[in-house]
């Protein structure tokens, strides 16, 4: 009887669904260098996404935006009316998203090209 008992209840906890895979951790450290500064030339902050968390002052939003285009650091150019000031922006993003391995780096002419073209991510 027992064995029956054991056999019935493996089998029901088979038709169960399974729990969900937890997501893969999503950890970046972000960093904005302005060349041309002669003070806080450089800034570095630690994103966490998947809980939104970190050191990211706009966390929650710069982790929507990433959700929103699948990890993409930059989202390609959106319609801004930026000026043809050349201030020129580093940045870099290095870390982990939903345990994919990122490493990007470029430079914007200036601040509003940044965040044209990052959105909040690189906002701090």
């Amino acid at each position: 009887m027992p064995y029956l008992f054991s056999a019935l209840l493996g089998a029901s906890l088979a038709l169960l669904p399974g729990t969900p895979a937890p997501q893969p951790a999503s950890v970046l450290r972000l960093t904005v260098t302005h060349p041309g500064a002669k003070l806080s030339g450089t800034r570095t902050v630690e994103l966490h996404c998947d809980p939104a968390g970190g050191f990211h002052p706009h966390a929650d939003a710069a982790c929507r935006e990433l959700v929103g285009r699948g990890g993409r650091i930059d989202r390609g150019f959106a319609a801004s009316t930026c000026a043809a000031i050349h201030q020129p922006v580093l940045v870099e993003a290095i870390g982990h998203w939903r345990g994919r391995p990122v490493a990007f780096r470029t430079e914007y002419g200036n601040d509003c090209l940044r965040a044209a073209h990052s959105g909040r991510v690189f906002e701090f």
